[in-house]
């Protein structure tokens, strides 16, 4: 072979693309190739300068030297090129303006002949963004959970007097399939190519400052450990594994890590909020002439609302125009035990008022709820918004009542910027659907599918006097949830029944029946009246209000969202 001593000067400088194509395989599996196998073989490479030999066997471009493998020897741990390296490596020698033409071309020639080149190193890189940190993870101390995350009934098995991170980790295949590596632990301690000493660390960051913690995993397994005292209350920290010692800074997947003080009776509670059902039921209002044993010929029905722990009073004795039990199964008389007339028990749920969040504990104004989902968008998002996303819903409970009692606390229904929609947010949403932060939070707090709440008018009712004459009876609104309603709801055209779609539901006057008849809800019975959505600024309002909206709403006049039935 020609100038050995200059291309071996030369295969130093290539250390640099065997290290170069390491990084590559961080992106791509490196395996070896060999496509190159099956030419003539020349039988010596070794032969005088005038002989037109080159290397047909493995050569080493590390040391210029042709055998039958790339092995791994004291000075040159070696592997076998991939045609990407090959290429490479051959694009190198031709820019090298520190050899001859003539030497250029009999390294080419050497690699382009050899069944297969080595190049140093293993070949085989420490995979990046292959170790997936599972969600499950926890952080205990004294058998009590220290961060936000489904922990209780985990932490309760430990005895952790520190805080103590606890996690477990999925392998892509490029750690999983590779004889060397196969768990965190290796992943995290095995020495590969020249890289030596690995060791993992957790790292975290907390939008300024980054930390590395000492991690703990147990011999070939993948599952690991942390103390994370060190770290802030109330504050998110970015957090994954990251391989420090051999300097191939390999990482996990990241993950989010929001301490919180343990529960001493005083601090917020982190579980989804309290539901509370609200009933529906109805009175009779009577009007003419008082027959015999106490009836009346004419009457209208008017609904009243009321949360399930709070019942209304009956109604006093002397009271005879509104009737609120069925005098026929329990006399005439009202009393507490008395079952309201034609109750439904669970017509939806709202959320309880008995929930500590909903307390205005510093005088604002404001449920504490709303700060609360203000100062987590803050702290874990770094965003800063307004929030007055929940508020309570008083109503009448029944006919005689002065004040409206609290019914329980509804959500602000929402707008898509995008379609116009009115909707309320579920599962989709608390994932990221729709990538706004706030659903994140909400995801937490409130935890469950919600749906629409809205608001309706009866078509009017005259009642005979008994004199010849006609008075308007009481107007009714009742309030329907949008998982029943979509099963009665429509709009009339034509002398026709039409169901509502997305966009329609938005552009036409949308009807129902009720008593609701889900098997046939398009033929009024004679016992049914017709309901009118309206917005609630649009009640009594005869369908309409005039002037500038001082407020937005959803196009399908639902007012409000409250946790699904459905």
């Amino acid at each position: 072979m020609k100038s050995n001593a200059r291309i071996l000067t030369f295969s130093k400088r290539l250390k640099g693309i065997s290290i170069l194509f390491m990084a590559l395989c961080l992106f791509s599996s490196c395996v070896g190739d060999g496509g190159r196998k099956g030419r003539p073989f020349i039988k010596d490479f070794s032969v005088g300068a005038g002989a037109s030999a080159f290397c047909t066997e493995a050569y080493r471009v590390q040391d210029a030297t042709c055998a039958g493998v790339c092995p791994g020897i004291p000075d040159f741990v070696t592997h076998e090129a991939t045609p990407a390296e090959i290429s490479s490596t051959i694009t190198t020698v031709q820019n090298d303006t520190t050899l001859t033409t003539s030497e250029k071309e009999e390294v080419i020639s050497n690699i382009n002949t050899a069944a297969k080149v080595c190049l140093e190193g293993s070949g085989i890189a420490r995979p990046n963004n292959a170790i997936f940190v599972k969600k499950d993870f926890c952080s205990c101390v004294q058998g009590k959970k220290d961060i936000i995350n489904n922990c209780d009934q985990f932490c309760a098995t430990t005895n952790d007097q520190n805080a103590t991170l606890h996690g477990s980790v999925t392998l892509g295949p490029e750690v999983e399939l590779n004889e060397q590596l196969g768990n965190l632990s290796n992943w995290c301690t095995e020495e590969i190519n020249e890289l030596t000493g690995p060791s993992c660390v957790l790292e975290v960051f907390d939008g300024t400052n980054t930390d590395q913690l000492s991690i703990t995993i147990p011999p070939g397994s993948n599952t690991f450990t942390a103390s994370i005292a060190s770290l802030a209350f109330n504050k998110t920290y970015v957090a994954k594994i990251v391989e420090v010692g051999s300097g191939s800074n390999a990482t996990s997947s990241n993950f989010q890590i929001y301490r919180v003080p343990q529960d001493d009776g005083t601090t917020p509670i982190n579980t989804p909020l309290k539901i509370l059902p609200s009933s529906m039921y109805s009175c009779i209002f009577r009007d003419g002439q008082q027959g015999q044993n106490n009836t009346f010929e004419n009457a209208a029905r008017v609904h009243y609302f009321f949360a399930s722990n709070s019942t209304p009073p009956p109604m006093p004795a002397n009271n005879v125009f509104d009737i609120c039990h069925d005098v026929n199964v329990h006399g005439t008389i009202d009393s507490p035990t008395t079952p309201r007339l034609e109750l439904i028990p669970q017509h939806m749920a709202l959320w309880d008022f008995s929930d500590i969040r909903f307390a205005d504990t510093d005088v604002d104004g404001q449920p504490d709820i709303n700060k609360l989902i203000q100062d987590r968008l803050l702290s874990e998002y770094n965003e800063t918004r307004t929030v007055g996303l929940f508020g309570l819903l008083p109503w009448q409970n029944y006919p005689l009542a002065e004040t409206n009692p609290n019914l329980g606390f509804i959500m602000q229904a929402f707008i898509d910027p995008q379609t116009g929609r009115g909707f309320c947010p579920g599962q989709e949403e608390y994932n990221g659907s729709t990538g706004d932060n706030l659903f994140r939070v909400l995801k937490e707090i409130v935890g469950v599918d919600t749906e629409g709440l809205f608001m309706s008018e009866r078509e009017p009712i005259v009642i005979p006097d008994g004199q010849g004459g006609f008075n308007l009876a009481p107007a009714d609104f009742l309030m329907i949830r949008e998982g029943q309603l979509r099963k009665i709801w429509f709009y009339f055209e034509n002398n026709q029944h039409f169901v509502p779609d997305e966009v329609t539901s938005s552009s036409k006057t949308i009807h129902f029946y009720w008593p609701p008849d889900e098997v046939n809800p398009y033929v009024k019975k004679s016992h049914q009246q017709t309901y009118t959505i309206r917005a609630p600024e649009d009640l009594g309002q005869s369908g309409a209000t005039s002037g500038l909206n001082t407020s937005i709403r959803p196009p399908d006049k639902r007012f409000a969202c409250i946790p699904a039935l459905d």
